[in-house]
């Protein structure tokens, strides 16, 4: 089981998944494809194991779908690939999973509006007294990061 650390938050990220397919993985999607050319052998003949190409394409898929999952951050949220392609998109992501972490009611507040058709009703729960102002997750992370500069010096 291989371990990193996220950048973000230097909490301890254990991945589940080997870096590459394992012989096992190989010996597993070869299994399936005799599995299924014994099946098909009625209606394919020999041309089924041809079956092989379409299955390891669609474990290879399912592998990359998996790993890519284990590389985000339970934590903090923090995507490191996201971060690679989109930096600005990352650090919304962040916020977003701050967001619905620290103020789980705006998300469940945010999904019944979002079921509503009628304009009016949005407007009546924009205006409703839980919708204070609050400090953006960015701006409480700022403050946070400030204060523990400062209890450090």
């Amino acid at each position: 089981m291989a371990r990193a650390y996220c950048p973000l938050c230097s909490k301890e990220i254990n991945f589940r998944l080997p870096k590459r397919p394992t012989p096992r993985h190989v010996f597993q999607v070869a299994f399936t494809s005799l599995l299924a050319v014994w099946l098909l052998w009625p209606w394919l003949g020999i041309k089924g194991v041809v079956v092989f190409i379409p299955l390891w394409g669609a474990f290879e898929f399912i592998f990359r779908v998996l790993k890519r999952q284990q590389v985000v951050c339970t934590h903090c949220g923090f995507d490191p690939v996201l971060y690679k392609r989109d930096r600005k998109l990352a650090r919304q992501k962040v916020e977003a999973f701050w967001a619905a972490r620290l103020f789980p009611e705006d998300k469940q507040r945010a999904a019944g509006a979002s079921s509503r058709d009628s304009s009016a009703s949005l407007t009546q729960a924009g205006n409703s007294s839980q919708s204070k102002e609050r400090l953006s997750v960015t701006d409480s992370m700022d403050l946070a990061s400030e204060r523990s500069s400062q209890i450090e010096a």
